[in-house]
Order: C-alpha cells, then structure tokens, then sequence
C-alpha cells in the first residue's frame, strides 16, 4: 500500500507536480516539495484556488482529487464509509485509495494527514505551490484574412498548454506611407494608408503637382570677367522655392553714353544692369575694335 502512494507522486510529478525531495517514514512525517504547474487560470488566481481540483496522469493512469478548502471531496464508491474528505489519490489499475484526511492550507502551503482506505498505514506531508511561468513561442495564426474572426495560438514550450488569442474582424497588417511635398520639379503625394494582407486601399491620398520654379529676377548675380580685353561673364538667379536651384545666360554688353549696358535673357526673361565710368567698381576703357574692357 505504501509503494502505491510513492508510485502516484511520481507519477503525477510528469504532469504537473515536480516533486524535488520525499522522504519516508512509517507512521512519522513526509515532507514533499512541490512544483504545481496548473494549466488553467482557475488554479493561478487566488489562494482559495491552489489545492482544489483534479490532476490526473492519462499514461499512468492515476489521479489526485482535491479540495483543501471546503473537504467535500467523495472517494468513489466509499462515500458511506468515509463521507466528505479533503481528498485522495486514485488509480484506474488499481481500486485502493490514499485517503486524504486532514488538509490545512496556508498561502501556498498545505499540511495533509493521508491513510489508506485499508487504515494500515497512515503518514503526513507538506505540498508547497510554486507558480512558473509559460514559455510561449510563435503563435499559430489561424484565419489570417481580415474579412473572418482569426486566432493566435500559443503554446508552452514547457507543457504543452495552450492558450487563444482571439483577433477581431479587421484589418490585418496596415501600413502608412507618410505624404511628402512637392518641389519644382517632382510630384509630392498625400498620406496612403493600406492593408498588405488584403491589399486594399484604405486611404488614397491624392497627388500632388510640382509647384514649379519661382525665380528670383529680382535679385541677379552678374559674374563678369575680361576675355581678351571684352567683357564678358553671365547673369544668373536662384528659385524662391529652392535656393539650391539657379539658372543662368550669358551677357551682351552694349556701349552707351557714361558706360555700358549689360543684358541677359533668363528663361524668356531680359535683366540688365549698367555699368558707369567712374562711378562704379569697374574702370571701363573704350578699345578701337570697340566693345570695351574691365579692369579693377
């Protein structure tokens, strides 16, 4: 009889009890260290939950009926004898049972008397609850389209316990590409939003034109120098949207009284500035093949 307790605790160790230490002694103590991994949220919540319920090892073939806090436990077909107890251990290859006496919990502690149902042999034992964590992996989807009800399926890596994540009818993977400005010379588009598991277009921003150059015509860069004693050079001006973005032509110069009149046309535009003798940085001097020269 006492062989078939020791054979149930280890047993049951391969489901959810880890039993670390036993030691054994007729009619004295036993103090068992126990690992409860419970598989279901009833047993993890409160104190009242940790000792109530049933354990069983389907390749053994043998059970644990527990219930520490109201004792109303039944050993099956022995009600008459026994009546409500806090519960027994139990084999389906064998019909003797451990008789769960006397059970006093306290937090994640429980204290038992146990006898067999013979009454030859009788011992006490300690259990300890001690929560771990699951280990989750990768979850399984199940009906990743966004028209139906899907699932996340995960499972312990340790025990094998699964757990549902249900996900909604909606939209699966959406992404959003940010809208962007146009320039001068490139198109910008407003914000897109889409779904990439069913590919539908949830918002599609318009596009939006390229604005175009504004140049500065009103203030021109004019890049003069001599070439074989002529002026020469070109006249240039920057965009109002991008000063990264210029334009330029080249000069003509023509003799006027007092000076020379320079001349550029900017995209379809005609800028010109003067130039006086005397009055302004550059020091003009007429030649014979006419024309004139720079010197400063």
């Amino acid at each position: 009889m006492f062989f078939l307790l020791i054979g149930m605790l280890l047993l049951i160790q391969n489901i959810y009890l880890c039993i670390y230490k036993i030691c054994v002694i007729m009619k004295k103590t036993i103090f068992i260290i126990i690992c409860l991994i419970f598989p279901t949220l009833t047993y993890a919540q409160a104190d009242s939950t940790f000792f109530k319920g049933i354990i069983e090892n389907e390749e053994y073939q043998v059970w644990i009926d527990m219930d520490f806090y109201t004792n109303n436990v039944q050993v099956e077909g022995q009600e008459d004898v026994f009546g409500n107890v806090p519960g027994f251990f139990g084999a389906k290859r064998d019909n003797r049972k451990w008789i769960i006496t006397d059970a006093e919990v306290n937090g994640t502690k429980a204290k038992i008397s146990i006898i067999n149902d013979y009454g030859s042999e009788d011992l006490t034992a300690t259990l300890t609850y001690e929560k771990k964590e699951h280990r989750f992996g990768d979850p399984i989807v199940v009906g990743y389209r966004c028209d139906i009800e899907g699932k996340n399926i995960y499972t312990c890596q340790d025990r094998g316990y699964e757990e549902t994540e249900i996900v909604p009818v909606g939209h699966r993977e959406v992404v959003t590409y940010d809208s962007y400005a146009a320039t001068c010379t490139e198109n910008g588009h407003e914000t897109v939003i889409k779904c990439l598991a069913c590919g539908q277009m949830i918002q599609d921003g318009n596009s939006i034109p390229a604005i175009g150059h504004d140049w500065d015509y009103d203030n021109v860069e004019w890049n003069l120098a001599t070439s074989d004693g002529f002026i020469t050079g070109s006249a240039s001006v920057k965009c109002n949207n991008d000063e990264e973005h210029s334009i330029s032509a080249p000069i003509t110069v023509t003799e006027q009284e007092g000076g020379y009149l320079l001349e550029a046309t900017i995209n379809g535009r005609t800028v010109s500035k003067t130039l006086n003798i005397g009055t302004d940085i550059y020091t003009v001097s007429v030649q014979s093949s006419g024309g004139g020269t720079i010197s400063t």
